[in-house]
Formats: C-alpha cells, sequence, structure tokens
C-alpha cells in the first residue's frame, strides 16, 4: 500500500513538472515573440522619427515661401513660379506599422512588467494614425479641385505637362482665385504639420521607454 502512495506521488509531482515546463517554455516562447517584435517597432519607430525630421523641415521651408507670397507687395514672375505647387501639390507621410500590426495581432497571455508600454504604443498609432490619414486626404482632395479648376485655362496643358510658364499662367497666379487657394491649402498644409510634429513627439518618448525596458 505505502509503494502504491509513493508511485502515485511521484506521478502526480510528475505531471505537475511536465505542466511547470510546458508553462515556462510557453511563457519563453511569448516573451522571445514580444521582443522579436519590439525589435521591429523600435526600428520602425527611428525610421519614421528620422524620415519626420526631412518632411518637416520641408514643409518649414515651404512655411517660409508661402509668408513671402503672402507679405510680397509685388508678385514678382519668380515668386510666384516657386509658389505655383502650393495650391496644387501635397506631400504624403507614411509610418511604418509592420511592427504595430504584429503587436497588436499578438496574444498579450503573460503578466508583463511593461504591458502597459504596450497598450500605449498601440493608442498611439490607432489614434494618430487615422487622424494623419484625414488631414492628408482632405489636402488631396482640395489639391485635385484646384487643378480640376485651372484644367480648363489654355495654358493648362503646357504649366502642367511641360513646366511652361507662360504669361496667361502667371497672370492667372496674381488673381485672387489663385491666392486663396493658396492660403487655403497652406492652412490645412500646416493643420498637417502641427498632428506630424505631434506624433514625431510621442513617438520619441515612446522610443525611449521601448529603450528602457526589457523589450530590446
Amino acid at each position: 500500500m505505502e509503494q502504491v502512495i509513493i508511485d502515485f506521488v511521484i506521478v502526480v509531482l510528475g505531471i505537475l513538472f511536465a505542466l511547470f515546463i510546458n508553462k515556462f517554455n510557453e511563457k519563453r516562447k511569448h516573451t522571445k515573440r514580444i521582443n522579436n517584435i519590439m525589435t521591429i517597432v523600435i526600428n520602425n519607430m527611428r525610421h519614421d522619427i528620422d524620415l519626420l525630421d526631412k518632411e518637416i523641415a520641408i514643409m518649414k521651408s515651404n512655411d517660409k515661401l508661402y509668408q513671402r507670397y503672402v507679405d510680397s507687395k509685388d508678385l514678382d514672375d519668380k515668386l510666384l513660379i516657386d509658389c505655383k505647387v502650393i495650391p496644387v501639390g501635397v506631400r504624403a507621410f507614411t509610418a511604418k506599422t509592420r511592427g504595430y500590426n504584429l503587436l497588436k495581432d499578438a496574444r498579450i497571455d503573460f503578466d508583463f512588467t511593461h504591458s502597459e508600454l504596450i497598450t500605449d504604443i498601440l493608442h498611439h498609432y490607432d489614434v494618430k494614425i487615422p487622424t494623419l490619414t484625414k488631414c492628408h486626404v482632405e489636402i488631396l482632395d482640395y489639391c485635385t479641385k484646384n487643378t480640376e479648376d485651372m484644367a480648363g485655362f489654355s495654358w493648362f496643358d503646357s504649366a502642367a505637362n511641360h513646366d511652361i510658364n507662360s504669361k496667361e499662367y502667371l497672370d492667372y497666379m496674381r488673381t485672387n482665385q489663385f491666392k486663396k487657394q493658396v492660403i487655403f491649402v497652406h492652412f490645412l498644409k500646416r493643420h498637417y504639420q502641427r498632428h506630424l510634429l505631434d506624433f514625431q513627439k510621442k513617438l520619441s518618448f515612446l522610443l525611449n521607454r521601448c529603450i528602457d525596458s526589457n523589450y530590446k
């Protein structure tokens, strides 16, 4: 009888040990998966921050050009030519979201010390990416409309397809219609720029948290 009890205890302990090992291995695999995903997330963040530095620098340069246009008492040909793409040109920033998508699809089955970090990253992308997309689409819609408004003029084909700045085209760029197009589209672009700056600032904050965490 005593031997039966001993055998039973050994079997139970063996089962418990096997379950412990299995659980430990599952947690280790999951941790490794999260670490791999976070490496991609960190690389994506670094790429986007560097790209935003370049994009925002271009936008700020365009701000100065726009201010020259608004402040000018005499719109000379050179300034008009420099400003001609403002109401019809749009730059788009596209965030790298592979890491975010992987993180969103990952199953967080265990109690990780930095699970709040993952939640904050997901929330940041969930909120900001649709906002940036909406801003870009809004600018694109107005730029498209402005292009369509110009398409009926005789100078449009040579200006749009052959980069010929005819007298008729320059005269059009001195009209109130063109000025209204420039002012409104630039207003939308400044709004977009503010959102890009907010996105970059929070991205830098999250990147530092990632680097300081266990997800390396």
